[in-house]
């Protein structure tokens, strides 16, 4: 297992993709911490770092979410899976190295995106004269959007998995967040039940909007969702044809 991890780690530094989302993560993050003092500073609120260096979390969990998609469902695409499976047979050990890189480089992007909103955040401050006043969200949420970036790694590692289809899981995702979330409350006749979705709960594990979930419900709430995908991935994985 051990020695899997650098090999997995090895493919995603080669994929040119993973650069392109990391360099994408900075110059996005870095655009929403500057508009987000300068937002602020407009409507004579108080600046709170904390506050800023958040503001791109969800950006920054869907570049998570496609970085791990074709990571995983690359590998089926490209067929380049038989080659795994012919250096390492067992099959449970490379999901599960997979899924162990794919959530150190979902939180590693979501940091790097935090910290390139603070940063934009306080030149932006620094350049019109002003200055944060407090931190406004406590570090455990900031904590908690890193870890919610490498869960929700995880989780889409497990959907590329399923699908082995770039398209079809990326597609997935996006008619969810911005077509499912929405009708569901419809279909179900509970204005509610977006707070229990896995962005929902995402956002009560960081503090946004109101949730009955306390941090750490949330956070085994979703962890749950990540490993029914990830148990769904790993059966269909370790019984189907690979090609």
């Amino acid at each position: 297992m051990t020695a899997l991890l650098p090999t997995e780690a090895l493919k995603l530094r080669t994929l040119r993709t993973t650069w392109i989302v990391a360099a994408l993560a900075v110059a996005v993050s870095a655009a929403i911490g500057f508009a987000a003092v300068r937002i602020s500073i407009d409507a004579h609120e108080p600046l709170r770092l904390a506050a800023v260096a958040g503001t791109p979390a969800q950006a920054m969990w869907f570049l998570a979410v496609v970085s791990a998609v074709l990571a995983s469902a690359g590998e089926f695409q490209h067929r380049t899976i038989r080659t795994t499976l012919l250096a390492v047979p067992r099959r449970d050990r490379v999901l599960a190295a997979k899924s162990a890189v794919a959530a150190a480089y979902g939180g590693l992007l979501v940091l790097l995106g935090t910290a390139a909103a603070a940063v934009a955040g306080l030149i932006t401050a620094a350049a019109s004269g002003a200055s944060f006043t407090g931190t406004g969200v406590s570090g455990g949420h900031l904590v908690g959007t890193v870890a919610v970036g490498a869960v929700f790694a995880v989780l889409a590692t497990g959907l590329g998995m399923i699908t082995r289809s770039t398209a079809i899981a990326v597609g997935t995702v996006l008619l969810w967040r911005f077509v499912g979330e929405g009708i569901l409350p419809a279909l179900l006749h509970h204005d509610g039940v977006t707070r229990w979705t896995p962005n929902g709960t995402a956002g009560a594990l960081i503090g946004i909007g109101d949730h009955p979930l306390a941090p750490w419900a949330a956070a085994l709430l979703l962890s749950g969702y990540a490993a029914a995908i990830g148990g769904l991935a790993a059966a269909l994985f370790l019984h189907r044809d690979p090609t």
